[in-house]
């Protein structure tokens, strides 16, 4: 680079070996998720926990890669971690007003003693807003760094093909990539879905499944791309999404999503006991995480060149 800048080599391989850290002591919960299987004999919470041990095992493998990824100063891969922290943020702070309301409720009902709620709730937000805040804001405040950006760029030479993509329409992307494998977690749950009046689950769930990440994954290379279709396909996605949502739960009982999906009947009475588990609940919530996509989407289109300008 012309102008002078910080080499950041050291800063460089302390937040890699963090990473590295974490994506092991992500791959150690996998091992020890994967162990308790062989012991549990119920259908229904194996299949609850085989979405949960899925995650570990993603986690561990992208922390790993991550962290190493830094520690070479790969340019691609701090495009990766400064889009992943800018969505980790922003849902994070989304899921932490959810978890106000229902972690609560959710202790409410289980088997601790009242006293100690008031404590093991305050250890739980400490740890939400670690995660969830804390972890993004230094990945966005590291990453973004202009000594960081120039210290990986004179260290990787060789231009990333991300670089081509902005950052806003990468996060973009990112985030039809991450729903697209949040989509696939569902194969564990019978592929129930909430589909225009009634759940699908079964083959019929998983032909809507796989129709639906098709359509996130090439909306995601189109988007890539700075494509006005892919701009307009995710719109529609959105709309659609919502809107079969909002008149499903508006028909049926909520509980049928999670009857569908697996739930033993002694899982469906604990559900029952939350006050905030039901179709109106559902439907406010699908309406209030659906806002900031809309907003991010109109923030973004003017990085979709009209056809003339397509690249």
């Amino acid at each position: 680079m012309g102008e002078e800048y910080k080499d950041t080599k050291a800063g460089l391989i302390v937040i890699g070996i963090f990473e590295i850290l974490g994506g092991l002591f992500c791959a150690l919960f996998f091992g020890i998720s994967v162990l308790s299987l062989v012991f549990l004999h119920d259908a229904a919470a194996t299949r609850q926990m085989l979405s949960g041990v899925s995650v570990y095992g993603f986690l561990a493998v992208w922390l790993i890669w991550m962290g190493i990824g830094t520690i070479r100063a790969r340019r691609g891969i701090r495009l990766l971690m400064l889009a992943t922290s800018w969505i980790m943020l922003v849902c994070g702070m989304l899921a932490m007003v959810m978890m106000f309301f229902v972690m609560p409720q959710a202790f409410e009902v289980s088997e601790v003693p009242a006293e100690m709620m008031k404590p093991i709730l305050v250890g739980v937000y400490v740890v939400l807003a670690v995660v969830y805040l804390l972890f993004p804001t230094i990945g966005i405040l590291f990453y973004g760094n202009r000594n960081v950006r120039a210290t990986f760029e004179h260290r990787d030479s060789a231009p990333s093909w991300m670089e081509g993509c902005p950052l806003p329409v990468l996060v973009l992307v990112m985030m039809l990539l991450l729903a697209a494998i949040s989509l696939l977690m569902l194969i564990f749950m019978n592929c129930a879905l909430p589909f225009w009046g009634i759940i699908v689950s079964g083959w019929a769930g998983a032909v809507v499944l796989l129709l639906v990440v098709g359509a996130c994954l090439a909306l995601a290379q189109g988007a890539h791309n700075m494509r006005p279709w892919a701009w307009w396909g995710v719109l529609a996605l959105l709309l659609i999404g919502l809107a079969s949502q909002l008149i499903t739960y508006g028909r049926i009982d909520v509980m049928e999503y999670y009857r569908a999906m697996g739930y033993t009947d002694e899982m469906l009475l604990q559900l029952s006991k939350m006050e905030w588990v039901n179709s109106t609940s559902f439907n406010l919530m699908a309406l209030f995480y659906s806002a900031p996509g809309f907003i991010y989407l109109l923030f973004i289109k003017r990085y979709f060149k009209s056809t003339e300008q397509e690249r």
